[in-house]
């Protein structure tokens, strides 16, 4: 059976010893604090199966709450509207339904409510929402600033991406106005932004991070982020997703899970929305001008901030990585590849032809 020894290395348990080099292990100098224990493959797979299942799990409760929500209530509305045209009511129901955030807010209180039980023994309220290192106003706004970083580099990301699907004939529009729609009704705005990043949070930041943690905080934070990622099912969401959910990770890790859920709530209540409110009946060029401004000014900070505490960002990688074998484990399990592929399959939806 394979296992880690102190150094990092794996070895047979059965006898054989099997070393492995130093290039094949990620951060092999581990902090005392940092240092995750050592464990076997199969007990790093198992608890990432599970972990991630839970996810699974979520994600299948969402769905499953949304369809038998929309069956009910349109029901409900045919009977209200009964004589006129079968064509017209289906029409305005879908308009309804999509401008609602109703059906998501149900979803992700079931949802969440499912998750407490489910990793009940694993993620206790008092580890999901202990108090870590104190924050600061300045520490927040670098913190805030390296977030937006990513902000800009999906805008420019996400042109990339159609600018590609163009030469194929091909678009990513519909992702786009996917996420222009979140301010269509007052319960998407609190669905948006509040009700789902609170959920977020506690799922891929609490339950999922958490329950990972114990074999390695990197890994943890890198297998939650990409998960985060994939969530979004939108393949405009999911590269910018996966990037800021290291911000949210590392934030949740060090500081507590408040601090990022607050600064989720106020990335997509004040960035996404209130720039979108702010920006509404303009032109598209002026749109585009202000919000790349505002991006371009919080890039240049990130940057700065990066580069002002790159000694503190190095020592904290160099303090928790893992070792590389952990990531393949996780990477293969069962779990792990049916999360994908029905995300990445969920994204595709929003690519179509290019009219």
């Amino acid at each position: 059976m394979e296992t880690e020894n102190f150094s990092g290395m794996t070895e047979d348990t059965g006898g054989t010893v099997n070393t492995v080099s130093a290039a094949d292990i990620i951060g092999e100098n581990f902090s005392p604090e940092g240092a995750p224990p050592a464990a076997s493959k199969q007990e790093v797979k198992r608890n990432a199966n599970f972990t991630i299942g839970g996810g699974l799990l979520y994600l299948g409760i969402m769905y499953a709450v949304i369809f038998a929500w929309m069956i009910v209530d349109m029901i409900v509305y045919t009977i209200h509207h009964a004589g006129e045209e079968t064509e017209t009511i289906i029409a305005d129901y879908t308009e309804k339904a999509m401008s609602s955030g109703v059906s998501s807010i149900a979803s992700i209180a079931v949802g969440i409510g499912f998750m407490f039980l489910f990793f009940r023994k694993k993620v206790t309220p008092n580890t999901l929402f202990a108090d870590r290192k104190p924050m600061s106003v300045p520490v927040f706004f670098k913190i805030l600033c390296i977030f937006m970083m990513g902000q800009l580099l999906a805008t420019l990301g996400n042109m990339l991406l159609e600018f590609i699907l163009n030469c194929f004939g091909l678009t990513a529009s519909a992702g786009m106005e996917a996420l222009e729609n979140l301010d269509s009704s007052l319960s998407m705005v609190l669905y948006a932004g509040i009700f789902g990043p609170i959920a977020e949070e506690l799922m891929f930041r609490g339950f999922i991070m958490r329950g990972l943690e114990k074999h390695g905080k990197l890994y943890a934070i890198v297998i939650s982020s990409l998960l985060f990622g994939l969530f979004h099912s939108n393949i405009v969401q999911i590269p910018f997703a996966a990037v800021v959910g290291l911000v949210f990770a590392y934030t949740a890790m060090e500081y507590g899970i408040k601090w990022s859920i607050l600064l989720h709530i106020f990335n997509n209540l004040v960035f996404a929305l209130g720039l979108g409110w702010l920006t509404d009946g303009m032109s598209e060029g002026m749109t585009t001008l202000i919000e790349l401004g505002a991006e371009g000014i919080f890039f240049i900070l990130g940057v700065i901030f990066v580069i002002t505490e790159r000694r503190k960002i190095a020592d904290f990688f160099r303090s928790n990585r893992t070792v590389k074998p952990r990531y393949r484990w996780a990477f293969t399990t069962p779990c792990f590849i049916i999360f994908t592929v029905l995300t990445l399959a969920l994204g595709l939806i929003f690519i179509s032809k290019l009219a």
